[in-house]
């Protein structure tokens, strides 16, 4: 009876996969040495502080360039990374050519926005086209590396020590709601030993909260009992931080964290169709933390932090 169950599950995960399959070899595109225009992309104007990302997230970091001929709409995929030292040259027919997408595959975690040096280019045989790509918020991008650096008193923290390191300040997570602007989920009061879940979108944090009184009151005068930071916008006890290679933290040997307490997650795990997470649990408080990673089992992508309730 659990296989029967089990196969319409199998059957949806099948056709997405090739409804997938079918609508991506639907999309017209072209190689990049099909002509003889040639042009270089690079990436340039590099701040200092790129250099000093995280090693993880320096190592990881992708752009990914989409050119499209606006004549027959052929799209051209360029990636520009560590391996080809952010420098690649194509060479495509004549004509004019848009850039569609400058992006890169971190920047939920390195705070980076890209832009191209021009819009679009006109390729011909004669000359050589250049398209320069830059980092679109260069100040915005220092300061949040800078806010990002550990500072020596979470580095030596304990990882239940229940603080955390947030706009270059030291703080206990329970205080942490005068540093963000939060969203609560519902307009109304929280009713008694209710919780609640209020969101900061620019910093990719949710915070719970719980009345932990007889009578409603408003969630500004509710308990934190857990924040789960999705961005990479705080530092958490020992330095960890949110993009960091997935051994760095969970290694029995040399993880930051050490070897987790339980993992949860699915069969699925590595192939980039679900997440998995692993968990540490403080057997004096009851406090928990939950490192949730990508996908692909490669980087920490969210942290939660619960404090133990007794209702």
């Amino acid at each position: 009876m659990k296989l029967i169950r089990q196969i319409p599950k199998t059957l949806i995960l099948l056709s997405c996969l090739l409804l997938s399959l079918t609508l991506a070899g639907c999309q017209k595109t072209g190689k990049l040495d099909e002509g003889d225009c040639k042009c270089n992309i690079s990436f340039s104007d590099i701040p200092k502080e790129f250099t000093m990302l995280e090693e993880n997230l320096l190592d990881s970091f992708e752009i990914k360039v989409v050119l499209e001929n606006t004549v027959n709409e052929t799209l051209y995929y360029v990636y520009l990374n560590q391996e080809n030292d952010y420098f690649t040259q194509v060479s495509l027919h004549p004509g004019t050519y848009k850039i569609n997408t400058a992006s890169n595959n971190m920047s939920k975690y390195n705070n980076i926005s890209l832009g191209a040096s021009v819009e679009s280019i006109e390729l011909s045989a004669e000359t050589t086209g250049e398209i320069s790509i830059t980092i679109d918020n260069p100040e915005e991008f220092s300061q949040s590396w800078m806010a990002t650096q550990p500072q020596p008193e979470i580095l030596l923290a304990d990882k239940f020590s229940g603080q955390i390191q947030i706009n270059r300040k030291i703080i206990s997570i329970t205080d942490i709601m005068a540093e963000l602007e939060l969203t609560p989920e519902a307009e109304e009061d929280v009713e008694p030993y209710e919780k609640m879940e209020l969101t900061d979108n620019h910093y990719g944090i949710t915070v719970t909260v719980l009345n932990n009184s007889k009578k409603d009151a408003p969630w500004e005068d509710c308990d934190v009992i857990a924040i789960r930071a999705s961005k990479n916008t705080v530092v958490f006890p020992e330095g960890v931080t949110l993009g960091m290679a997935a051994d760095k933290v969970l290694d029995k040997q040399s993880g930051l964290y050490g070897e987790p307490d339980a993992c949860t997650g699915s069969l699925l795990f590595g192939w980039q169709l679900d997440d998995t997470q692993f968990l540490y649990n403080d057997l004096a408080t009851g406090n928990k933390i939950t490192i949730s990673l990508s996908p692909d089992g490669t980087y920490v992508s969210a942290i939660s932090y619960e404090l133990a309730c007794f209702e």
